[in-house]
């Protein structure tokens, strides 16, 4: 009798030792919501001793604001035998201070050994404090953000990638990258896939199409996500900048024409200046020609000509003056 005292004494500290070191409380309710068991390991997560809470409602660690949901839930698990349900609230520490739980509860009040509901509950704080960031992020960034699977299908996308692109979330969840996708097909995202996967990180610029068949250039980072296989991708409008910089490039091409034009000129002023002094010498000698000439003579015919055709190009050397 005494072997088998020490077996069991034994094996109750084996159970004690091995669950102070999970990370989940494990406890056992009654049909009527009253704490009838709590693991010892829940005074290093929440503070509280077993006794602090044996023989008392279990809802007394509920947050004000969950009691209403997480009461309804439990009447529901107590009136349906060997059900399981997964519950987020916030749970009371012992110092006053809330916690986020995520709590799994199963009835099993039929099972003689347990005759109540078998729970078990971790805190999520951090976990929810994440989360929080990250909405907090993608709701407040002004680029678009993708949450995309490995097959290219949004999962998540944020309000600035809508008013970007023209269509609802709902609308996006339901599609695929190359929905949107301009210049690449299904088979080039999936070589595009295959690459980032490859080196984790990629960015590059494309156009994608708007619901209202107007294109818009984007410029899109893009991170694989190993642990979870999908991929974070933030999208950003650079339609202005695209603009800016074609402005850029015509006026840059106006001004160069405007320069081959300056030095068209100059070198036009110059060619005028040197062509001047010898029509004004041709056109001196024809006139002395025709002085020393009869007037019916045909020098003097062409002495007049040459200062006929010498005054026009010296009109036209004028106009380049």
């Amino acid at each position: 009798r005494k072997q088998n005292t020490e077996k069991l004494l034994s094996s109750e500290l084996k159970q004690k030792a091995m669950i102070s070191n999970i990370s989940d409380v494990i406890g056992i309710l009654g049909a009527d919501g009253t704490i009838k068991y709590k693991s010892d390991n829940i005074e290093k997560y929440f503070g509280w001793k077993p006794e602090d809470l044996i023989g008392k409602d279990a809802l007394v660690t509920v947050h004000p604001d969950d009691l209403e949901e997480i009461r309804s839930e439990y009447e529901d698990l107590i009136s349906n035998p060997n059900i399981t349900k997964d519950l987020e609230f916030r749970y009371l520490c012992k110092d006053g201070n809330y916690k986020y739980v995520l709590l799994s509860a199963m009835n099993i009040i039929d099972n003689t050994s347990v005759n109540g509901i078998l729970i078990n509950y971790k805190d999520i704080t951090e976990k929810k404090r994440s989360e929080k960031n990250y909405e907090t992020m993608i709701r407040t960034t002004r680029d678009g953000f993708w949450l995309v699977d490995i097959s290219s299908n949004f999962i998540d996308v944020n309000d600035s990638y809508c008013k970007m692109i023209g269509y609802t979330k709902d609308e996006l969840l339901q599609m695929n990258i190359a929905d949107i996708e301009y210049y690449e097909d299904i088979e080039d995202i999936k070589n595009r896939i295959k690459t980032i996967k490859d080196v984790g990180y990629v960015v590059f610029e494309t156009k994608h199409a708007h619901k209202n068949g107007s294109l818009v250039d984007v410029e899109v980072s893009t991170t694989y996500l190993e642990i979870t296989n999908n991929f974070l991708v933030f999208v950003r409008d650079v339609s202005e900048r695209k603009r800016s910089e074609k402005e850029k490039v015509l006026l840059e091409g106006q001004l160069r024409n405007q320069q081959k034009l300056e030095s068209i000129g100059t070198l036009a002023s110059g060619v005028a200046h040197e062509i001047n002094n010898p029509i004004n010498g041709i056109m001196n000698y024809a006139q002395l020609i025709m002085d020393e000439v009869k007037e019916e003579s045909d020098e003097r015919e062409y002495a007049e000509e040459i200062i006929k055709e010498s005054l026009r190009v010296s009109e036209i050397v004028k106009n380049l003056l």
